[in-house]
């Protein structure tokens, strides 16, 4: 099956045990069954004014504690979440999208959501809400007219001659990502078509059931998230918010330096391996900085902080043209990508960033060459989790008014941000990418070179992905088939990266070396090694980079003062070279122009924990910074951090694929 079928596609069909359409049928049209339960609750609901739903949060808190012993839940609440059981059970007597599901595989136990209609929680859950749930729900004929959504990797229907094109890309408005999300709390949606899925994108199973899976308080959490997101959005209309949208793009793995490398990345391994490769092996490692944080933190300052550089001088910040920074999160995730309860870093992304959800829907398991790059206007960081696993919790949640302010922020270099002060959470991409588990009969072998190959291939996928710029034939979706060309192109450019000039930060997490076991000493070369890789390959695509004084750039200088030039390779022809300004550093200098750089973020026992020769080894690798080591948010004096050797690509590859990994 290429396509996901929605309620609304003429061939979904549902059992109707309950006789909502009062037919003799096995199955009733599914879409007429939706309307007909939903629309007799949204018309009795009312007018939304007449409620408390207008009160700030603070207010609707103080209410709801004066209520807290005596409110009873209101009719129409009771009808709205009747209609969730009746929806849930109607579907376990159904088999659709051939799929086959049974009364135990749906939960219709809601009582964790059907909590928010109440103390302690703040009645996020109003009528207004409820009401707008519903209205959004009901416009998904309108939202999708076809009543399908492309599955990536899958190849379209063709009349032409030529091969079927394959999904590569979907890209989703925010009013209809919205509209999913509405319909993923009214459990409307059935399982994808995947054969042999261990699990099951249900919001009632995962995070509305108490059944004693998971940390209770983590499910409330991700709840009062979405909750949160839903109230900003459908209570709070902003045409800006619109005209906003999310590119879920599904990648290849097609080897690097324009080489389609099709024999499962052997002609890359050759390339690495080779004295007579050296456009790959004399490519210079971009920077890496490790922060050491005291507990695990998805939003911390250290790492998606951009408004100031670092490694810039206060005094010379307006003498600096730093390029646009994009922001990068590389998900540690499992092949099957979804939400759940168990708090890894994957499930609290997805916790906190509600326009991933949609995914699980239309992205099947990952291949061992594939990975997943969501970008757009529309992504959108609406929360904060510190801790992992069982000492996972919520730290912030981001109304919209606080993402507005940040929006609408100057972007004034010359005013360092306070600490705590994160900014930057809207228009945030997410790389998913699935390592292999080593928790089991692969334990300890991470250093074999079959496992490093297949991680190296996994890792290069996506970081090529990071470097690539859209081109118009990607996210093109059916729904917009009828629409001429200029128009489609206009709205796809909403949620596509103008890359060109941008600068690449990617924040990563110990990948694969939580729950899957993996060897973070290997894991880490392997991720710095593949960015090594890639981002000189697409190189040419940037434009002249600015050096501290634009009258000296590309310029040599003379005489003694030769070794004063950086030659950076990979770049286009005849802007090699760059004169690095007085008192500045090699080191620095290529920290400031490397297209990609890497922010790993561990927490400090984890690193204390780690082998001292292997640390002390990775710290004399030119590129290299540590942050965070004397104290929280101290750097290292700076004369510790200098380029003690100097590595490229091959001498880093050779040391891998040997199995030393940095070892003795």
């Amino acid at each position: 099956m290429d396509y996901y079928r929605l309620p609304n596609h003429p061939s979904s069909l549902v059992s109707d045990p309950l006789s909502i359409l009062d037919s003799d049928e096995l199955k009733v049209p599914y879409w007429e069954f939706l309307k007909t339960l939903l629309e007799p609750i949204l018309s009795s609901l009312g007018d939304p004014s007449e409620n408390d739903s207008h009160l700030s949060l603070k207010d609707r808190t103080t209410l709801d504690t004066r209520e807290s012993n005596t409110r009873k839940e209101t009719k129409l609440e009771t009808e709205f979440f009747d209609a969730l059981e009746v929806i849930g059970y109607s579907l376990s007597m159904s088999t659709v999208n051939n799929n086959n599901i049974n009364g135990n595989t749906l939960s219709r136990d809601f009582s964790l959501l059907r909590s928010y209609l109440y103390h302690p929680h703040p009645r996020l859950l109003s009528p207004n809400l409820l009401s707008s749930i519903l209205t959004s729900a009901l416009q998904l004929p309108t939202l999708f007219p076809t009543g399908l959504l492309p599955i990536l990797g899958t190849t379209k229907p063709s009349d032409k001659l030529q091969p079927p094109p394959v999904s590569h890309t979907v890209v989703l408005s925010s009013p209809q990502i919205i509209c999913i999300l509405c319909h993923m709390i009214l459990g409307t949606l059935p399982n994808p078509p995947w054969p042999n899925a261990s699990w099951s994108p249900s919001l009632a199973q995962a995070w509305f059931t108490d059944d004693g899976r998971g940390d209770r308080e983590i499910k409330r959490a991700y709840i009062q998230v979405l909750l949160t997101y839903l109230e900003d959005t459908l209570l709070h209309v902003d045409d800006l918010e619109a005209e906003k949208s999310v590119a879920y793009r599904l990648v290849e793995y097609q080897g690097v330096q324009g080489v389609v490398d099709v024999d499962d990345g052997e002609l890359l391994f050759l390339s690495l391996s080779s004295q007579n490769s050296p456009g790959i092996r004399n490519k210079r490692l971009v920077p890496l900085t490790v922060i050491l944080l005291d507990e695990e933190d998805d939003d911390c300052e250290a790492c998606f902080d951009v408004n100031v550089d670092e490694d810039e001088d206060e005094d010379d910040i307006e003498k600096t043209k730093t390029p646009t920074t994009e922001l990068v999160q590389l998900v540690s995730a499992n092949k099957e990508i979804g939400f759940g309860v168990a708090a890894t870093q994957e499930e609290r992304l997805f916790g906190a960033v509600p326009c991933l959800l949609p995914i699980v829907f239309f992205t099947p398991p990952l291949s061992p060459t594939q990975a997943l790059l969501i970008y757009g206007t529309g992504t959108t960081v609406c929360a904060r989790f510190k801790g992992h696993l069982r000492t996972a919790r919520l730290d912030t949640v981001y109304t919209k008014m606080e993402r507005k302010e940040e929006e609408e922020e100057p972007k004034d270099r010359t005013r360092k941000r306070k600490v705590g002060e994160a900014k930057d959470r809207t228009g945030r991409t997410f790389l998913f990418m699935d390592a292999l588990e080593m928790d089991g009969e692969f334990h300890g072998r991470d250093r074999e070179l079959q496992f490093v190959k297949r991680e190296l291939r996994k890792l290069v996928t996506g970081f090529a992905a990071l470097t690539k710029t859209k081109t118009k034939e990607e996210g093109r979706n059916d729904e917009n088939e009828d629409k001429d060309e200029d128009e489609r192109d206009g709205e796809e450019a909403k949620g596509a990266r103008a890359r060109g000039e941008k600068r690449i930060r990617v924040v990563l997490p110990p990948w694969g070396c939580g729950t899957f076991g993996g060897d973070l000493t290997v894991k880490l070369l392997l991720i710095w090694l593949a960015a090594s890789i890639v981002v000189t390959s697409d190189q040419p695509t940037i434009p002249t980079i600015p050096s501290c004084d634009p009258n000296t750039l590309g310029k040599k200088k003379k005489g003694n003062d030769q070794d004063k030039t950086l030659f950076l390779p990979g770049l286009p022809e005849g802007q090699e070279e760059y004169y690095v300004g007085e008192g500045e550093e090699d080191g620095d200098e290529w920290r400031r122009k490397c297209r990609i750089e890497l922010r790993f973020a561990l927490r400090r026992d984890l690193w204390n924990g780690l082998d001292p020769k292997w640390r002390d080894a990775l710290g004399r690798i030119n590129g290299f910074t540590l942050q965070g080591a004397e104290d929280q948010t101290g750097h290292l004096p700076r004369d510790t951090l200098r380029v003690r050797e100097e590595w490229d690509v091959g001498r880093l590859w050779d040391d891998v694929s040997s199995g030393e990994c940095l070892g003795e």
